[in-house]
């Protein structure tokens, strides 16, 4: 019996949906992939803007909103990582094993070379996702 497909998923916020109605499409899709048998990992940055935003403009609210979020979404395996020097080895101990690695547009650059380096060393694709998918490119044609 087939394990599914090891989605790993870097977005720019999860946990947040501040100023990211990105967020709404990103957990449903990632809880669809987990509803259909595959295993998803949700990549965030530590500090990223939009829950720092959250908890520096709505206070108490955004501990009600993260607890929400925890609540709703609790099959979500979010792995907040730091956007330093130490995120290309993150990246590389992390993706070794991911069949399909997603990438949302907001994450940073920094972070979407790094990951864009491994693509020759491991067997995973990659897909580069907007609003909606409007585009995805696979391993290999880079």
């Amino acid at each position: 019996m087939s394990s599914g497909i090891k989605f790993h998923f870097f977005a720019h916020s999860w946990v947040s949906d501040w100023n990211h109605g990105n967020a709404h499409f990103l957990r449903g899709l990632a809880r669809s992939l987990e509803r259909l048998g595959h295993k998803v990992r949700c990549y965030e940055q530590l500090g990223g803007w939009s829950l720092s935003n959250m908890v520096q403009q709505e206070g108490e609210r955004a501990v009600d909103a993260i607890d929400t979020f925890r609540q709703e979404f609790p099959e979500l395996n979010v792995q907040f990582y730091n956007n330093d020097d130490t995120f290309a080895q993150f990246a590389a101990q992390h993706l070794r094993e991911a069949d399909v690695v997603m990438i949302h547009e907001w994450n940073d650059p920094r972070v979407v070379n790094s990951i864009l380096e491994l693509k020759g060393k491991y067997a995973s694709r990659l897909f580069f996702m907007t609003r909606i998918i409007v585009h995805i490119r696979a391993h290999g044609t880079f």
